[in-house]
């Protein structure tokens, strides 16, 4: 279970905004096949070779050319982009799966990859004419990637990464600026790819059963609504929600069911009700049917201490003992350190690890007055005035 991009790109790109010019589009936010004809608005799919046929295609969903495993690079052309077409663009705007080689000839449609997409071809990559990939947009080839004639060119800032470069590639794509844009198949987690290059390294059979579109966390009064959204299931089982307190020691607090299999967008939503005072963190555990999992994105949240916590008794009564109390039950375990501090900032008194509702007795070297004592608990503080009699 191996998650290609995070986010589904909504939005077509259109770089040539006068030019009015027919489209193949696949369907938005959608998991298919390139060859099968429901996989594109208007039923029809665009074919495999010699395209395109007078229109610009365009990529929206997570569509797959091929089947897996992947044949050995070399073994011939899944997809093959005629000569003489640059009036038209290939827009890759989600993901693009190609299972076999690829070829751009001379002069053919100009290759856009668009923000957040990803265009993947386990095989060769011959390119003969135009790409423009985006500064988050990624091109990966498994094989070799082959540059040749006078008509390519590479402009954007996004990545390419593949297993070996010939002819013109690596000029072409780092323009000779110092701009190291040709990169290796290994760099892509050092690039925070890992799950793409755990999924190419893997052959592209691992299954690919959640893309999460969103994942937010909101406070409201003492309780905490988690929300999220995923744009593709496939053999999904349930996620668990995942909370830490001041660490990374994550629990599982709760666990919603998944729809199985599903080609269109599914909000989800947990509220927990017991959340501690503090820094807390926020997770999703997005498990399949099999038993494979990946985590999602770390959310943070801060419960304040804000009137939560209280000294008694205020003011502190001869004897100097004091207990620290707090308003809820939305503390837990113990204050990391207590501290006394004299109206000048100096620190009169200091204890650790005390436990809620543990007595104190303040040193009978200090003198009475007013003093601020400063609690910590779950990375956060609070200060609480006392009077010493």
């Amino acid at each position: 279970m191996k998650k290609i991009i995070s986010v589904f790109v909504i939005s077509a790109i259109i770089s040539c905004v006068g030019q009015v010019t027919a489209q193949k589009v696949s369907n938005n936010n959608y998991f298919g096949k390139w060859v099968d004809n429901t996989s594109w608005t208007g039923g029809t799919a665009p074919g495999t070779s010699n395209l395109p046929a007078n229109e610009d295609i365009t990529i929206n969903g997570y569509i797959e050319r091929g089947d897996s495993p992947a044949p050995a690079p070399g073994s011939g052309n899944v997809l093959q982009f005629s000569a003489n077409k640059e009036a038209y663009n290939f827009y890759v705007n989600d993901t693009l799966v190609v299972y076999g080689d690829v070829t751009f000839e001379n002069k053919a449609m100009n290759l856009v990859i668009g923000p957040g997409a990803v265009f993947i071809i386990f095989g060769n990559l011959n390119m003969n004419n135009k790409i423009d990939i985006d500064s988050d947009g990624t091109l990966v080839v498994t094989g070799n990637f082959d540059k040749s004639g006078s008509q390519g060119s590479f402009t954007g800032t996004g990545d390419v990464y593949a297993g070996s470069y010939s002819g013109d590639a690596v000029s072409t794509i780092d323009g000779g600026t110092g701009d190291d844009s040709s990169k290796t198949i290994d760099q892509l987690s050092d690039d925070g790819f890992t799950d793409i290059e755990d999924f190419v390294g893997g052959g592209g059979t691992s299954p690919l059963p959640i893309e999460l579109v969103s994942f937010d966390v909101t406070q409201i009064n003492a309780e905490v609504y988690l929300q999220w959204v995923t744009a593709k299931e496939l053999n999904f089982s349930h996620f668990e929600i995942q909370r830490a307190i001041g660490s990374d020691q994550f629990e599982t607090i709760g666990e919603v069911s998944g729809s199985g299999d599903s080609q269109v967008e599914k909000a989800y939503s947990f509220i927990d009700y017991d959340n501690p005072k503090g820094k807390i963190y926020y997770r999703l555990k997005s498990v399949d049917i099999d038993g494979t999992f990946e985590y999602s994105d770390v959310l943070t949240l801060t419960n304040t201490l804000a009137g939560g916590v209280g000294i008694y008794p205020n003011p502190v009564s001869s004897n100097r003992r004091v207990k620290i109390m707090v308003t809820d039950q939305a503390f837990s375990d113990s204050f990391q350190v207590v501290s006394l501090y004299d109206l000048q900032g100096n620190i009169v008194q200091r204890a650790e690890d005390v436990e809620l509702g543990e007595e104190l007795e303040i040193n009978s070297e200090v003198k009475s007055g007013l003093y601020v004592m400063r609690v910590h608990y779950n990375n956060l503080e609070e200060n609480i005035r006392i009077i010493l009699n």
